[in-house]
């Protein structure tokens, strides 16, 4: 009997622990199945980090495009200028007519009317419309995505070019050659022979730009993108570099992105 009670009791007490088996079981095959709280909070952060990762990667390749695209349109504008200076076998001046007496210019140093604003533009327009005046260069031109043209037909017919981020290109452009008899001793001589031209109203306008952009070589006319943030700033190359203001350092920021059909000489004030 006592053996017969101990096999049953034995027996017994495994089924028992089956049965315990089974219901457990099921719940922790169950809790397998889902995901914990602090683990969705991890899926959910990696792909987060990985759509920032994306999407910088993707503005990273689209402002690229945008300013290989405006690289190439100062390209083709600096093409263009060398063609005109061949067929014209002269380089394009620009001053004041008048100065030194009986010069004349076929780009004026500023605007007598007003406003001034947008001197650099409408002097950039002038040389457009010189370069399309030739034939080589009119077709160079012609290579330039249209969609980057704007046309006004008041008060006077002009062509205006744009970069990518629909900001208008502008050109520095070397000034006259020096005058040793009229030219006053504050004048500028730059290495090639011309002055150095300077902002006619700082702040407003940039005419001529040198000192605003960089020295022009070899009196070759240089274009300029104010590139992806669309500002222009100014290096203040007259101002040495132990004298800069904070806000003079702030223009100097800005114009780090500019874009330059050529590399200016930007040798600061002593």
């Amino acid at each position: 009997m006592m053996s017969a009670y101990n096999r049953h009791g034995g027996t017994e007490a495994r089924r028992h622990e089956v049965f315990a088996r089974e219901r457990r079981t099921p719940a922790l095959s169950h809790a397998r199945k889902g995901f914990t709280l602090i683990e969705m909070v991890v899926v959910i952060g990696i792909i987060v980090a990985l759509a920032a990762i994306i999407l910088g990667v993707a503005r990273s390749v689209s402002e690229k495009s945008e300013v290989d695209q405006t690289q190439n349109v100062l390209k083709l504008l600096d093409l263009a200028m060398g063609e005109w200076e061949t067929a014209s076998d002269r380089k394009l001046s620009w001053g004041y007519d008048g100065t030194p007496p009986g010069m004349k210019y076929e780009i004026q140093s500023g605007y007598s009317s007003s406003p001034p604003e947008g001197v650099a533009e409408r002097q950039t327009s002038d040389c457009i419309a010189k370069l399309r005046s030739s034939t080589g260069s009119k077709e160079i031109l012609a290579k330039i995505n249209d969609k980057l043209l704007v046309r006004t037909e008041l008060p006077t017919p002009r062509v205006f070019i744009r970069d990518m981020w629909d900001k208008e290109i502008v050109m520095v452009h070397p000034g006259r050659l020096y005058d040793p008899v009229n030219d006053p001793p504050s004048v500028i001589k730059d290495l090639d022979g011309t002055i150095r031209t300077t902002d006619a109203i700082p702040n407003v306008h940039h005419d001529g730009c040198e000192m605003r952009f960089g020295a022009c070589i070899n009196r070759r006319v240089c274009f300029v993108s104010a590139g992806p943030n669309g500002r222009f700033g100014d290096l203040h190359l007259d101002v040495a570099a132990s004298s800069l203001t904070q806000a003079q350092q702030a223009d100097i920021a800005l114009a780090a992105d500019n874009i330059y059909s050529y590399t200016l000489s930007q040798e600061r004030a002593p």
